[in-house]
């Protein structure tokens, strides 16, 4: 330091003095002493502003200590010296994405997240053949969609009395993600020898806090299939680490059978790792008559959004799309059902299910009505 401060335009003298007290940072980095390894990159900076492992590494600093606004102000200055550095420009697509994840940074997350996906899209454009750098960039651009909009068909085939019919249902929704929460519409169309069966339905998903949500339904059918109102509620609120609880009510109005159902939920959520169980019963009022069902379902998380699952259900649910519409006839009927369902995410924004059920139900000593669906569905984010 002597010698560089006496000599001042000498550069061997300049590097070496600026390389100990680097070398000095990191000893102390390493035995956590953060504070005292970033005043010495600061020292290195003041010598060699344009020193990029000094940049770098304070930068990691200041985001461990998560100071992340200094730390992207650390890579940006990096970035006017070196403008297209490929370490610099991912690490200011990580920053960026985590101070869009920050509560506090609510109003900025879509510019935050536009800007981080403009960032590790350039490092993909630099490296078309590194497949990490392409799929993190189609993350990031998959938290800018606002817009999504889901294909489905539910295939039924029903075994009963010697005889076996299929019933098919399509559907079609459009969602709209809010800072909120989101909106949803939906059509639903189910032709049978009877007529056509047509539904319009309406899904609000609504953020109170970090611990707490709100789901509203809302749906309208001719007297075809489907019930002729739909309205649904219900409050989730987490309860303890990873466990959520929900309550809510159900109606539904069956205007061939002059008949509304009423039906209180209730259920409870835990997560393990990337284990998800949950319990839901209902109780089901309708007709003067009091009825009760129950399910269990299951995840198994491959990743963050691909997934395995299973379910096992006893008594006919309000919230079963397959046979809601049939409450009136079959909430007095034992049954039983088990399905089986798996999820794949494509590129972040494309999105396969496709779930599968069997419905058992006893309608006397020797007589069971047996259905059997497939459920098939694909989403795009747009």
């Amino acid at each position: 330091g002597d010698l560089w401060r006496k000599y001042p335009y000498n550069t061997k003298i300049r590097d070496i003095y600026a390389d100990q007290i680097a070398a000095s940072a990191r000893y102390n980095a390493k035995r956590g002493r953060v504070d005292v390894a970033l005043q010495e990159y600061e020292k290195v900076l003041a010598i060699i502003p344009k020193d990029t492992l000094a940049i770098a590494a304070s930068a990691n600093l200041l985001a461990e200590k998560q100071e992340l606004d200094k730390a992207l102000y650390r890579v940006d200055s990096g970035l006017h010296y070196y403008p297209g550095n490929e370490a610099l420009t991912f690490k200011r697509a990580t920053l960026l994405e985590r101070l869009a994840e920050a509560p506090e940074n609510k109003s900025y997350r879509d510019s935050l997240f536009g800007n981080a996906f403009l960032a590790a899209d350039s490092v993909a454009k630099m490296k078309p053949w590194n497949a990490d750098y392409v799929d993190y960039a189609n993350y990031l651009k998959s938290k800018t969609f606002k817009n999504m909009v889901t294909f489905g068909v539910l295939l039924t085939t029903i075994d009963f009395d010697n005889n076996r019919t299929r019933a098919n249902i399509a559907t079609i929704q459009y969602m709209r993600i809010k800072k909120w929460g989101s909106w949803a519409v939906r059509f639903n169309y189910a032709g049978r020898f009877i007529g056509t069966g047509l539904q319009l339905e309406g899904d609000i998903n609504y953020v109170h806090s970090k611990k707490a949500y709100s789901y509203g339904n809302l749906g309208f059918a001719n007297d075809i299939v489907f019930p002729n109102i739909k309205l649904g509620y219900s409050y989730y609120r987490t309860v303890a680490k990873n466990v959520d609880a929900e309550i809510g009510v159900r109606a539904l109005r069956f205007n061939s059978f002059d008949l509304t159902s009423i039906s209180f939920v209730g259920g409870v959520a835990k997560t393990w790792n990337d284990f998800y169980a949950n319990f839901r019963t209902f109780l089901i009022f309708m007709g003067g008559n009091t009825y009760a069902t129950a399910a269990v379902s299951a995840r198994q998380y491959l990743n963050s959004t691909d997934y395995i699952g299973a379910l096992f259900g006893i008594g006919n649910s309000p919230d079963d799309f397959s046979t809601n519409f049939q409450l009136p006839t079959f909430a007095g009927i034992a049954t039983y059902n088990i399905g089986v369902s798996y999820q794949k995410v494509f590129l972040h924004r494309n999105t396969l299910g496709i779930s599968a059920a069997w419905y058992n139900q006893r309608f006397d000593v020797s007589k069971y009505r047996n259905q059997y669906d497939i459920f098939l569905t694909f989403s795009r984010k747009f």
